[in-house]
């Protein structure tokens, strides 16, 4: 089985003076890290695991190659899947009830309907740049999988058909995936490596 990380897109519009941008256009495409720390294969109950995120207002569009001043966007929302790994039935169980989550900077927004026990994170503008800084406190043991999707931003204030997506990757290494695969019995696709970070609570 080939695994890849699947984006949460969401659908929005903008308006041009008398029309209307296509409903699943984009007009930027950035890069985003989302660095985990304590950088960790296994982490004991009671452990905090911190999800840091800083995305700059000048950021280089990935479709023109040029720099862009993304200052004042509406808002940076993005979606993240906290999974539990069935190691006999090789499959993934919503897990975010396995953790305490705690935003520091930013918000999170849980979504009860994501089967992949979803939970939205919002950055916050800080003048220079947008941020967000969550904790998961470990409640439950178990093989764990954070997985990532696309940012989103529905556009610049005042500004028509400025909305954006962000391509997040995580801080991880190859001791994570190949828990991942090796829990899972499964080959994560390259464009999917740097979307999961795979640990053990004990």
């Amino acid at each position: 089985m080939l695994i890849t990380a699947m984006p949460f897109l969401f659908a929005v519009s903008c308006k041009k003076k008398g029309t209307s941008c296509p409903a699943n256009y984009t007009t930027y495409n950035f890069d985003a890290i989302a660095n985990i720390s304590p950088h960790k294969i296994v982490y004991n109950l009671g452990d905090t695991i911190y999800y840091v995120s800083t995305i700059s207002k000048s950021l280089l569009d990935k479709i023109s190659n040029q720099q862009i001043d993304y200052s004042n966007a509406v808002s940076i929302i993005g979606d993240n899947g906290i999974s539990f790994i069935d190691t006999i039935a090789k499959k993934l169980v919503p897990a975010r009830d396995s953790f305490k989550l705690v935003a520091l900077m930013g918000s999170f927004i849980e979504e009860p309907s994501n089967l992949r026990g979803g939970i939205n994170i919002v950055y916050l503008d800080q003048g220079n740049n947008y941020q967000f800084t969550g904790l998961f406190i470990c409640k439950s043991k178990g093989i764990f999988s954070f997985g990532t999707g696309d940012l989103l931003c529905q556009g610049l204030k005042g500004k028509d058909c400025t909305k954006a997506t962000f391509f997040t990757n995580l801080s991880n290494n190859d001791n994570h995936i190949q828990l991942y695969e090796n829990s899972l019995n499964v080959t994560v696709l390259p464009e999917g490596i740097k979307r999961i970070y795979c640990f053990k609570v004990q």
